[in-house]
């Protein structure tokens, strides 16, 4: 499933002017982006233990239906994260005129988490109570809050600003999972096994996403097409990526079971047809272990929305 630029212009966020395009409404086109980078992520066949537009993976409370209910009713949410960042570096910019040159990140952070809260109440809402995207809404709403900040102040978007600026807005984030009463799954695998999860990839400013991203973009410049540059990247993120997720259903064996076969995958260079194979291959032994790396999945996302936004800012 591609989503072609002529899909955007009618949301009002681009118009297009004697064959250039222009970002009319930026909070918009990231919001918009996001929900069509989650759709794609979800409709990307095969990927092993996880949803796609022809299997359900590892999953019986689930197919693509849910997240699609999922990713629509995430839509506005998404445009609302970006809104917090253009405003928030609107009003940094205005106390810059004041005199006042020091940017503290980690209030925007604090200032999209009820946002985060809400969009979760939605996807629980749309789904009936199954957990579609909350480690997209996490993720997805940082970089889109950033990329918000980042259009407002600079213009541009680019990988090393993306992760300044995450990194930026998690700084100390990672102190949370020694507080508290493990509520969540991160909390409580951070509590058994020490592992940051997601929260220490944020704080690091995503290096799992944008190592995924660097793949996705070395793929699609040697001519890829986007379905196979978008698997390479999702095992590169597989491949690295210390996934709460894995470690819940299938403890530190299966998070290293998942590891080690996508960089046995990343290791050899088969072309399109016979990486579907090997993908296929590795989905049924990932529903056998009852596996579903769905951490790298939410990064997949993420990897595409940044990709996708950083042509266009370029265009511009």
């Amino acid at each position: 499933m591609i989503f072609p630029l002529e899909s955007l212009i009618d949301d009002q966020s681009l118009r297009v002017i004697k064959g250039r395009v222009t970002i009319s409404n930026p909070a918009r086109l990231i919001g918009h982006l996001a929900y069509h980078a989650m759709m794609l992520e979800v409709s990307l066949h095969p990927k092993p233990g996880l949803v796609t537009s022809l299997s359900s993976g590892a999953h019986c409370d689930m197919d693509i239906g849910t997240f699609e209910a999922s990713a629509q009713a995430l839509l506005p949410h998404m445009i609302r994260f970006a809104e917090q960042g253009y405003c928030f570096s609107e009003q940094q910019m205005q106390k810059k005129s004041f005199g006042s040159n020091k940017v503290d990140l980690t209030v925007l952070l604090a200032s999209i988490r009820p946002l985060g809260l809400a969009a979760e109440q939605s996807m629980f809402s749309a789904t009936k109570g199954v957990n579609t995207h909350k480690g997209a809404i996490f993720i997805l709403g940082i970089v889109c809050a950033a990329m918000g900040y980042l259009m407002k102040r600079r213009g541009m978007i680019t990988p090393s600003l993306i992760q300044h600026t995450t990194k930026s807005m998690c700084a100390g984030i990672t102190r949370e999972l020694s507080q508290g009463n493990a509520n969540t799954n991160g909390e409580k695998v951070f509590k058994k096994h020490g592992i940051y999860g997601v929260r220490g990839e944020a704080e690091q400013g995503f290096p799992t996403l944008i190592a995924g991203l660097d793949v996705y973009h070395s793929a699609i410049a040697s001519g890829r097409s986007n379905d196979h540059a978008m698997q390479l990247a999702l095992l590169r993120c597989m491949a690295t990526n210390m996934d709460s997720c894995l470690v819940k259903r299938g403890g530190l064996i299966g998070l290293d079971f998942v590891r080690n076969n996508a960089s046995k995958l990343l290791s050899q260079p088969f072309n399109p047809v016979q990486l579907r194979h090997q993908l296929t291959a590795l989905d049924t032994e990932f529903i056998n272990r009852n596996l579903s790396p769905g951490g790298s999945a939410d990064f997949l996302s993420a990897i595409w929305l940044i990709s996708q936004i950083e042509l266009l800012t370029q265009a511009e």
